[in-house]
């Protein structure tokens, strides 16, 4: 809680201090420098993704652990799966949502001596992690069951599920040229180009398959690590290996 506290104020610092939007040429022998605050807006993402992901890993342990409250705990982690699928999505399509602020103003709006990264940029700028974290939340959520115990079938049908999308999305605008092209929005007077939803696919391809190959390494992990067995030369066919004897 702490790491996504820090990064929410690294997000945030601009609009909560007004130091952190302002810099003194002064004090940089006449150089314009960026803000402390916006500095660290790149900072924010990558430390609430793990941070974000450290407290899903403790409600899947804590449903190991604790079996009167896992299937809520469970469920909380589907949840948030959700939420920060929500967030990756708005961040993805953020072009889109909030055309007037990309298209009217710069990435860094000057007003009154004050440079400030506006929302709609910040999430665009964290698009790709935001994308592996809820991905990764939704897959987690699936793979593990209330138990606690990982499903190599579950993490194998997620690794195929993803793959194929991943590949899709890669070559989506050679699928689908024709849907490809631009959409024409009208701003006031003047005609916006913004990108069709396959380039957004495509632009959210290669995280869709980082996760596939995550769950795919997962599932292959169980399968090695599951129970034990041994060949037998004789019948030709795989058989458990026989429990041990308890000592005298």
């Amino acid at each position: 809680m702490l790491v996504v506290a820090v990064g929410l104020f690294c997000w945030t610092a601009q609009f909560l201090l007004p130091t952190a939007r302002t810099t003194a040429p002064d004090d940089f022998h006449g150089l314009m420098v960026v803000p402390w605050g916006s500095a660290l807006v790149d900072v924010g993402v990558w430390l609430l993704v793990p941070g974000v992901a450290a407290f899903v890993l403790l409600l899947l342990m804590g449903a190991r652990h604790y079996a009167r409250f896992s299937r809520w705990l469970h469920t909380a982690v589907l949840v948030l799966g959700l939420a920060a699928a929500a967030v990756a999505w708005i961040s993805l399509a953020s072009i889109r949502l909030f055309v007037e602020q990309f298209h009217t103003y710069g990435q860094q709006q000057v007003n009154e001596g004050e440079a400030v990264i506006d929302w709609p940029y910040i999430l665009s700028m964290s698009t790709y992690p935001l994308i592996i974290l809820a991905l990764g939340i939704l897959a987690a959520w699936v793979i593990v069951r209330p138990n606690g115990t990982i499903s190599g079938a579950a993490a194998a049908g997620v690794a195929a599920v993803l793959l194929v999308a991943g590949f899709l999305g890669t070559f989506s605008v050679q699928l689908f040229p024709i849907a490809s092209r631009p959409e024409s929005l009208m701003l006031g007077d003047s005609s916006i180009d913004v990108p069709s939803w396959t380039y957004l696919w495509s632009q959210a391809s290669p995280q869709i398959l980082a996760v596939a190959a995550a769950a795919l390494l997962c599932a292959m992990v169980v399968r090695v690590i599951g129970k034990p067995q041994i060949f037998t030369a004789v019948e030709g066919e795989l058989e458990p290996e026989p429990a041990k004897k308890p000592d005298a």
